[in-house]
């Protein structure tokens, strides 16, 4: 038998020698606590000296040691929340991150301006699927989600399924493997395409965090020698394929903003602009395609 208090200190501790803030290390053992030993956070806090089951503390302690190899803590769990909803995650996807919840709410708050007819919404780069499924549990719209990596295929499939099963999306929701928007039928002209596309500097791969770097797949991190790649076909190609009036979002990092929205303007869009993420930095970049185009 161990104390609640006795091991979360402990834990704590070594996470910190291995690297982990102080902060996230004492949120991720709230969190096994909580998943593995059945704790909410109010037991946490009013019961530290609860006795814990040697089941229970065997199955903390190979969490730990995951974790103490810098595992992200949501392939721990094998889930993680955004928009307020459960996402399956795995290797084969980015973990989503709060801050790319500043694109739903832009998609939101844009849809709002526009007609009650029912329209399509593309996510491409899908992962997860966080940003598309979020909407959908948002909008009755038609949201497709493009995904090209077929493992991620099979979790954004899953995440679909499930949120569908729990009886949460709104919209009809429809998924296909490809590049980009090369799955796009000629005749489907989407009133919003939003993406989270890969946009770190190839150089800089090798300074990411150890749960990033050694964890999260290089095909969704990787936008080639400044980040840009796909990021330069998404905007070109996007605004071919939005019908008039429609708009492109998309999350880039934040040195980035000033160079995509150039891009997007030399592409035709209009009204471009960017809004910062919650702790205050440039992330997400709209432009509107001109009705009369």
């Amino acid at each position: 038998m161990s104390a609640l208090s006795a091991w979360r200190a402990r834990a704590i501790a070594q996470l910190i020698g291995v690297g982990v803030s102080e902060a996230e290390a004492t949120e991720g053992c709230v969190w096994l606590l909580e998943d593995l030993a059945g704790l909410n956070r109010a037991t946490q806090v009013t019961r530290p000296d609860l006795a814990l089951s040697e089941q229970v503390v065997t199955l903390l302690n190979e969490a730990l040691e995951r974790r103490l190899r810098r595992e992200p803590l949501s392939h721990i769990l094998g889930s993680w929340s955004f928009w307020g909803l459960d996402f399956k995650v795995s290797r084969a996807v980015l973990t989503p991150r709060p801050d790319t919840e500043v694109l739903v709410e832009e998609a939101l708050t844009w849809l709002k301006g526009t007609s009650s007819e029912v329209e399509l919404i593309v996510d491409v780069c899908s992962g997860t699927g966080c940003v598309g499924l979020a909407l959908a549990s948002e909008r009755a719209e038609r949201v497709l989600l493009i995904e090209l990596c077929e493992e991620a295929c099979v979790v954004l499939k899953d995440n679909a399924r499930a949120l569908n099963d729990q009886g949460l999306l709104r919209a009809t929701v429809e998924l296909r493997q490809g590049s980009l928007l090369a799955p796009l039928l000629k005749s489907e002209r989407p009133l919003l395409i939003v993406s989270n596309p890969p946009y770190i500097e190839r150089a800089e791969l090798a300074e990411l965090m150890p749960e990033v770097r050694d964890f999260e797949p290089h095909l969704a991190l990787d936008g080639g020698e400044d980040g840009l790649d796909l990021v330069r076909e998404l905007v070109i190609d996007g605004y071919k394929a939005l019908k008039p009036g429609g708009a492109l979002m998309m999350e880039v990092g934040w040195r980035q903003t000033e160079c995509v929205s150039a891009l997007y303007q030399e592409a035709g869009f209009q009204g471009v602009r960017v809004r910062r993420d919650y702790g205050g930095n440039p992330r997400v970049v709209i432009g509107e395609k001109p009705s009369s185009a």
